[in-house]
């Protein structure tokens, strides 16, 4: 199997790319797709110990405040979810955005801000303190995972190929939850 991958926050036209698949995170908005949900990915906050040092103790009352004043890296509305399944929504009005995954984590870990990550994206640096969890018994609302095709009968063998082994991978890394 040859996997071409390209990383983009924007909405594609598939045929025109000339692309058999695009793996969603969030949802997939173009109608003129086929979506399949593949499952759902939590998101955790974190920062760089040195900007928690700065903020003093992040809790969930001012939290709003507390990421106003470390930049956190989105500006959004989010729902933030504890263990009991309480909800809250909080407001996040920053000066810093991307769409960048990786620029967003690269920029927490130079401690920009407190933003959201994937725990299989920063388990190793959870566990080495190059970051800290904020807010450690809430968590951002999970996020789904779609895998979108054009429209049709005929898939390729190879497009089920990747979708199923793209699975098996990501299912196996934490904060990954499989749909039924």
């Amino acid at each position: 199997m040859r996997v071409e991958l390209t990383l983009t926050d924007r909405v594609l036209d598939l045929t025109a790319w000339g692309a058999d698949c695009w793996v969603c995170v969030g949802e997939v908005r173009d109608p003129g797709l086929v979506s399949r949900k593949l499952g759902t990915m939590e998101r955790v906050l974190i920062a760089a110990p040195e900007l928690l040092k700065k903020l003093g103790p992040v809790s969930i009352a001012p939290f709003a405040v507390a990421l106003r004043r470390a930049r956190a890296l989105r500006d959004r509305q989010v729902r933030m979810l504890d263990r009991s399944g309480r909800s809250r929504m909080e407001m996040l009005d920053t000066p810093i955005q991307t769409d960048s995954l990786l620029s967003s984590y690269r920029a927490i870990l130079n401690g920009a801000g407190i933003g959201a990550a994937a725990p299989w994206m920063c388990q190793e640096d959870l566990k080495t303190g190059r970051v800290q969890r904020v807010l450690a018994n809430w968590w951002l609302e999970p996020i789904a995972l779609h895998a979108a095709l054009p429209p049709g009968i005929y898939r390729p063998a190879r497009v089920t190929a990747f979708i199923d082994a793209l699975k098996t991978r990501m299912f196996a890394l934490s904060g990954f939850e499989q749909s039924s």
